[in-house]
């Protein structure tokens, strides 16, 4: 029997789905890899797995041969420039998008859907959590000794935005909810009534998780995501525009404004630390613009006053992908939006269109935390390009009907 007809059986199938749906769960509850140490044994058997039952589509090759090309030119370059790069950062990067591979199988996966359930416990998990550090300070303190001991997988803190003060817990792995969270949503308002019932309890999980974070940009997905719902929607419901659209515009405008108070909010330290970056990044490309040709190297070391020491990393992901790269940052810029042609051609499904707007999100805030370079971003990416396949797939399965 050989692999083609394999992938077919339903247990097969079942097989690689418990397999995928138990990596994302440890992918979430275990971002760090320093509790449960499963992350790397379930990605193995992942891969193994998916070499034995099935086919892989070596289409999306050179996009995952493009990234570790360019990861080997930026230490060439960094040893050609005699710059200092720490290995043990450099194997760590080759390490974190290792995800990518899976992408040779994505086309027999549904990522999205076998997201929900690992999505729905960590809701549980976060809330769980939450009110147990909040109604004792004993509890909090164990707690906070035990993420301390573990990589700091959940950063607690009490953080002061525009005068209020708010207690945060932020879960190094909140941004792999984002997308379950939008397909439920979605579903819960447009769905099949039968499982409202499952489906609104999932979305007041994940919206006190957002909520709850302490981070500005997760703290406002919620929000952001009901204005996409609203505009999404404008094409069912004609008439509507007239009223949908003056109300998409105040709240473009609300939103725009809360980013903009955050973000100069004066009693803020994390905003002095992060422009701190930019001017160091600045100050970094005019004594050396020929790093913005060939990269200075990943994991090599530049000075910034945001922490007023040497750093190999910020919270400016792009900016250091492009300080590691230089011009190429193309091919990491290419993984990121190569979906996005796939979303665009279905851009009038509502549903696609929400997917879409929380990628871009995804990116977004990805584009200010060290998210993207990491499992928990590659999930998110991998995730994206089952989306688009299932597209392309209804696309032609639609093509093929007769007229």
């Amino acid at each position: 029997m050989n692999r083609i007809k394999l992938d077919n059986i339903d247990w097969v199938k079942m097989g690689g789905n418990i397999l995928f749906s138990l990596l994302v769960f440890i992918i979430m509850v275990d971002p760090t890899n320093s509790v449960l140490h499963l992350k790397d044994i379930l990605f193995i058997l992942l891969v193994g797995y998916n070499i034995l039952f099935f086919k892989p589509d070596f289409s999306l090759l050179p996009l995952i041969l493009g990234v570790y090309i360019a990861l080997m030119l930026s230490l060439i370059f960094s040893e050609m420039q005699a710059t200092h790069i720490d290995m043990v950062f450099f194997i760590g990067m080759l390490k974190a998008y290792a995800p990518l591979i899976l992408l040779l199988w994505v086309r027999h996966y549904d990522i999205l859907k076998l997201s929900i359930a690992p999505a729905a416990l960590m809701g549980v998990i976060i809330t769980i959590i939450y009110i147990a550090v909040a109604s004792s300070e004993l509890i909090e303190f164990f707690v906070y000794k035990f993420v301390s001991a573990h990589n700091d997988m959940i950063k607690m803190s009490e953080r002061h935005f525009l005068g209020f003060k708010i207690y945060g817990m932020y879960y190094k792995s909140m941004v792999t909810l984002l997308l379950p969270y939008a397909w439920c949503t979605y579903h819960l308002l447009y769905g099949n009534r039968r499982h409202r019932l499952g489906l609104a309890l999932i979305c007041v999980l994940l919206t006190f998780a957002f909520f709850t974070s302490g981070t500005r940009s997760t703290m406002l997905v919620p929000l952001a995501l009901v204005g996409v719902l609203l505009f999404s929607n404008m094409n069912h419901y004609p008439r509507a525009r007239y009223f949908i659209y003056p109300v998409a515009a105040f709240f473009c405008v609300f939103f725009l404004l809360i980013l903009t108070l955050l973000a100069s909010d004066k009693g803020e330290s994390s905003n002095f630390v992060k422009y701190g970056h930019l001017t160091s990044f600045a100050d970094l490309f005019t004594a050396h613009p020929e790093y913005l040709l060939w990269g200075q190297g990943i994991g090599t070391n530049f000075y910034s006053i945001g922490f007023h020491r040497m750093t190999n990393q910020t919270e400016w992901t792009y900016l250091e992908l492009l300080r590691g790269h230089g011009i190429f940052i193309i091919c990491f810029l290419i993984l990121l939006l190569y979906p996005v042609r796939t979303f665009w051609q279905h851009r009038k499904d509502s549903m696609t269109f929400t997917l879409t707007a929380c990628y871009f999100m995804f990116l977004l805030i990805a584009g200010t935390n060290p998210l993207l370079s990491s499992s928990t971003g590659m999930i998110i990416i991998v995730t994206a390009y089952s989306i688009a396949y299932r597209l392309r797939a209804k696309n032609a399965t639609m093509n093929t009907l007769p007229q």
